[in-house]
């Protein structure tokens, strides 16, 4: 299956399954500092990825668990605005 639709198919059969139920959803975990979907499926990946769960959901709380990425990161790729700019959701 392509990585594209099983990420879509899964997004809709969790977030449907658990609507409402949830304090917070980690949509994209451990992105691989917001690169691994992206370079796979294209620079807005992750953001179609919050927007679907978002669209399926609209009260929950999303975030993004991006381990030691901007707290304690030597990577000069990973940072704060890169976050924020990957998970806007409109």
């Amino acid at each position: 299956m392509h990585l594209k639709k099983a990420a879509a198919q899964r997004i809709n059969s969790v977030v449907s399954r658990y609507k409402g139920e949830l304090i917070a959803w980690d949509v994209v975990n451990e992105n691989l500092h917001f690169s691994f979907f992206e370079d796979k499926l294209g620079k807005n990946a992750s953001e179609i990825f919050y927007s679907s769960a978002y669209h399926l959901d609209p009260r929950m709380t999303m975030f993004m668990n991006e381990y030691n990425t901007i707290e304690y990161s030597g990577d000069e790729a990973a940072s704060l605005e890169k976050a924020h700019r990957t998970i806007i959701v409109e």
